[in-house]
């Protein structure tokens, strides 16, 4: 019998810690379904690139939470007007549908009409309403998704889409999808709501991992990339592995390797404190808004 709770905590790191929890800390036959909130935040899948799939700088002006999951996927944009809910049980006999179909059927009770297209997303009108991802071990299976209620759809727009062009790299990308607001069909649909249909009880304290918040997992699970760009007049040719600068020439006049890096962050005052004395024009707020961090 599956039991459904539901979380009142809003801080997407201890979520990824609560689901990571559910799925392995339970025998196989375990099956739960919970609902929650996050803070706004941006969730990368397991092998994307911050710097392909996000608007870093705007994500730090504007004080979100960037996080990478444990499923692979795209990249979402999650606030207090979207609700997640987590499906965890037996992978013996699971099928991507089980999930949907549930909250297809809840939805319908409040008066919403989804249906489940080929990449297993609800879509109302033709129009993304949630996204889903996956994840499994031996005999579990984690399968998380999104539903958009009433989202800062202007702030969805703006977080999702980085500045920069790179064309070599190993990361998986989003699909970009047209997206609807389920408010626009029920104004009174809300996360109290789902929790009242789904019948949810308030999930037990749980005391998780807090690791999906440390660097080598939000950075240093990027893959392979190659990175060329231009500040003020100088050329950057850039190769990074796992969040860490592999090779970087550089050239004005002409190219010029630099060795002293290989292997460091790719964070801002690492790039300045390095280039400051060669390139005096280019200032630490110059990395900062182009690497983010």
């Amino acid at each position: 019998m599956i039991k459904f709770y539901y979380s009142h905590s809003q801080d997407p790191y201890y979520h990824l810690g609560l689901e990571d929890h559910y799925l392995r800390e339970y025998s196989e036959e375990d099956e739960f379904f919970i609902l929650y909130q996050n803070n706004p935040s941006i969730v990368m899948g397991r092998f994307q690139n911050p710097w392909i799939e996000v608007d870093l700088n705007w994500l730090k002006n504007n004080h979100l939470n960037l996080v990478r999951r444990m499923s692979g996927g795209g990249t979402v944009y999650h606030d207090l007007g979207n609700v997640n809910f987590a499906y965890i049980g037996p992978l013996k006999g699971f099928k991507k549908e089980k999930a949907l179909n549930m909250i297809k059927e809840k939805l319908a009770l409040l008066g919403i009409n989804v249906e489940i297209n080929a990449r297993f997303d609800l879509t109302c009108g033709g129009k993304k309403v949630s996204g889903s991802a996956y994840k499994q071990t031996k005999d579990r299976v984690l399968h998380h998704f999104t539903l958009l209620i009433s989202a800062n759809l202007d702030h969805l727009e703006k977080s999702l889409h980085s500045p920069h062009k790179i064309k070599v790299t190993k990361a998986i990308p989003s699909v970009r999808s047209s997206v609807l607001n389920l408010i626009d069909l029920n104004p009174q649909l809300d996360f109290k709501k789902l929790i009242d249909v789904f019948m949810a009880k308030e999930i037990p304290p749980k005391l998780v991992s807090d690791s999906w918040k440390n660097e080598d997992w939000l950075w240093g699970e990027t893959p392979y990339f190659e990175w060329e760009f231009k500040l003020h007049d100088v050329n950057f040719i850039l190769e990074s592995r796992k969040g860490k600068i592999e090779k970087c020439s550089h050239f004005k006049d002409h190219l010029i390797e630099n060795e002293s890096i290989k292997g460091e962050w790719l964070k801002a005052e690492i790039m300045y404190n390095s280039f400051h004395h060669l390139y005096p024009t280019i200032s630490l707020k110059d990395w900062e808004d182009l690497l983010g961090h």
